[in-house]
């Protein structure tokens, strides 16, 4: 549906996600969520309340998010 979205899209996502289920209960809608590395939460003012009001809003059957760190060395 929508990969790492911003705090502000929470509420149209929440009832796209509501509308896909409506029509098909057996199918997830999938949302790829932010890895937690900014500060302020993606406009929610902090990680913790970003994750709290998406679960609020949204009721995921599951949680994801992706985070790649890469680590370099010098030779």
């Amino acid at each position: 549906m929508h990969d790492e979205p911003n705090h502000a899209d929470y509420d149209w996502i929440a009832a796209v996600i509501r509308e896909i289920e409506a029509v098909d209960p057996y199918h997830m809608a999938y949302v790829n969520h932010n890895a937690p590395v900014v500060q302020g939460g993606y406009g929610a003012g902090s990680q913790e309340a970003l994750w709290k009001d998406w679960i609020r809003k949204t009721k995921p059957r599951y949680l994801s998010y992706d985070h790649y760190p890469i680590r370099a060395e010098a030779p």
